[in-house]
């Protein structure tokens, strides 16, 4: 019996071990590829190697007569060398942790398994810095999947002069988590080398140039919680449109853990896939505002969880969207469509912000006055 026990015992370690995150995983393979990792610490050798990275991008990124909003600590390296400021660190902290952007390994984040390595760089967020390079450049990519290797998972490089087309290798990067490179210059279409980083939980490239279609594979990418694409402006060859073109795709559906999907003001076509969402949908905020939609609105009913819906300046046809399930509805926008029907009473309850067509306008304010608790609405009226 006491074998039994045993053995009983040991195979629910192992099941609660299938359960755990896969820092560890992720930490032995980081081991391998980054060196100097020792013990679960960065070493001096991984701090030598993560301070050589760190200078070889800002040096991509840089533009000596139109330098960086704010650089502190990253100038260190144009004039010293990494031995150099590697010395000057402290045991507990490395030199690169307090640089502007950096956001650095604790040991408390490592026992609560939220990464991997202390003293290895976990972000980079260089928002709104006067970074100026081409995402096509080698030169820069390099640096970044040397930091991915040692332990880096978020990457922000929203709002610089970033431009060209994405090089191939940033889809080396496969353990990122957050990939925000939205309000650049980026042109091309979407990479398909983003096919293999499959951990991604946010994607943003949002007001870019891009052009092309939505790629099908998007629902490989099963981690995904934002997908935010909207606002292209990409000339597409051989037609006026410019942004992303094509129709919705349904394999969208199969991102069971996606809760914002935004692909306004791009030129998308036709109608909306019937599933849309599934019962097990987690979407929140669903904006198609802004394309070229035709058909009937009531696939998006399937996302029962909706909190703000916006399918306005579209082409839609057919009654008002409307579901019972929309308890938590606070933003309802789907003016200027060719949606017709009676104002759904439902929304009348919920809806704190309702954009609809103008004859639709003193049905609401009718319902509202049998709805006093929602005095409070905004009512925006489009024609």
């Amino acid at each position: 019996m006491e074998k039994v026990a045993a053995w009983a015992l040991l195979l629910v370690l192992l099941g609660l071990a299938a359960l755990l995150p896969d820092c560890t995983a992720q930490g032995t393979a980081a081991a391998e590829l980054c060196p100097g990792v020792s013990g679960g610490v960065c070493g001096k050798g991984c701090q030598l190697h993560t301070c050589e990275a760190l200078g070889r991008f800002y040096r991509a990124t840089l533009n000596e007569s139109n330098p960086w909003d704010d650089e502190h600590g990253w100038e260190l390296t144009s004039t010293m060398s990494c031995e150099q400021l590697v010395e000057r660190a402290t045991v507990r902290r490395a030199v690169y942790c307090s640089w502007f952007g950096i956001t650095c390994c604790t040991p408390e984040a490592v026992a609560a398994g939220n990464c991997s390595m202390v003293n290895s760089v976990y972000g980079v967020r260089l928002v709104i810095n006067n970074l100026n390079a081409s995402v096509g450049d080698v030169r820069m990519v390099q640096p970044m999947q040397q930091l991915h290797d040692c332990g880096m998972r978020s990457l922000n490089l929203e709002a610089n002069n970033l431009a060209g087309q994405f090089h191939p290798a940033w889809g080396g990067l496969k353990h990122l988590l957050d990939f925000n490179f939205g309000n650049c210059w980026i042109t091309g279409s979407i990479p398909s080398s983003m096919r293999s980083m499959r951990n991604l939980t946010q994607i943003n490239l949002s007001n870019n140039w891009l052009n092309g279609t939505l790629p099908v594979w998007l629902d490989e990418l099963q981690q995904l919680r934002i997908l935010n694409l909207g606002s292209q402006f990409g000339a597409n060859q051989g037609t006026d449109a410019s942004g992303l073109m094509g129709t919705v795709p349904r394999q969208l559906s199969k991102l069971q853990q996606l809760r914002e999907l935004n692909l306004e003001a791009n030129v998308l076509t036709g109608e909306l896939p019937e599933a849309l969402c599934n019962e097990d949908s987690k979407l929140l905020v669903l904006n198609l505002r802004g394309n070229q939609l035709t058909g009937g609105a009531a696939a998006v009913e399937s996302c029962g969880g909706l909190v703000t819906l916006d399918v306005s300046h579209n082409q839609f046809t057919g009654p008002l969207p409307a579901s019972e399930r929309w308890e938590a509805l606070i933003s309802y926008r789907v003016g200027n469509n060719l949606l017709s029907g009676t104002f759904p009473p439902q929304l009348a309850t919920n809806a704190r912000i309702l954009e609809v067509s103008a004859w639709q306008i003193l049905q609401v304010q009718q319902q509202q006055q049998q709805q006093p608790r929602n005095s409070g609405w905004a009512l925006l009226q489009f024609h």
